[in-house]
């Protein structure tokens, strides 16, 4: 038992280290938020599977790695050290090419995403 808890405490302080350097990354990659009103605006809302919804705006030449980097850093530990990826539901449609714009990505004016995680294999 003992084992098994130091294992568990080992997995633990992995996940909180993964977590930190995505939301580490996270805030040094996420850009300004453009104004609103300013031409190409692009406004995003995120939902988490616990229900929480955060709000913002991109450029639609920002890349979708942006939106990433903005969940990971809005949703705080439990979001960054988990793996999932943004879809919108009405049409269903995936969004996980991260080097491609938003505007390329077919998302402009407002966008409603929800996380999906991806269940671990392990």
């Amino acid at each position: 038992a003992e084992e098994e808890a130091a294992e568990a405490a080992k997995a633990e302080e992995a996940r909180k280290r993964r977590a930190q350097e995505a939301m580490d990354e996270a805030r040094e990659k996420l850009g300004p938020e453009p104004a609103k009103g300013e031409a190409g605006r692009v406004e995003v809302m995120i939902r988490t599977p616990g229900g929480r919804r955060f709000k913002r705006g991109f450029l639609g030449s920002d890349l979708v790695a942006q939106l990433y980097h903005f969940a990971n850093l809005e949703g705080g530990e439990d979001i960054a050290s988990s793996s999932y990826r943004l879809v919108s539901s009405m049409p269903r449609n995936v969004y996980e090419d991260r080097e491609s714009t938003l505007e390329a990505a077919g998302l402009k004016g407002q966008s409603a995403l929800l996380m999906e995680v991806i269940e671990d294999d392990n």
